[in-house]
């Protein structure tokens, strides 16, 4: 299944999408993120969040992979650091 969004970020930047978005708009979707940060130490963390109910493309990123980022973010600190993050966005269901 190919993403509908890809975003990379170092410690130097903020990050950005790469390619474009095939953002649907105000319609409510199923979606599946898979969140990952390399830390300072090579090691790989990775999380995966799925959505049970229909949501809006803006609301998932707002309330629930933002927060989990920076939950790794925070793990990946004890590791050595933060070298890159990123996550893809799949629309399932």
């Amino acid at each position: 299944m190919k993403p509908i969004a890809v975003f990379r970020g170092t410690t130097k930047d903020d990050g950005k999408f790469v390619g474009p978005i095939q953002h649907p708009g105000k319609r409510r979707y199923r979606y599946r993120v898979d969140l990952w940060i390399k830390t300072g130490n090579s090691a790989l963390l990775r999380d995966e969040i799925s959505t049970k109910e229909p949501v809006r493309l803006n609301d998932l990123l707002q309330h629930q992979v933002l927060p989990n980022i920076d939950s790794l973010i925070a793990e990946a600190d004890q590791e050595g650091g933060t070298q890159q993050y990123g996550f893809e966005i799949y629309k399932w269901g």
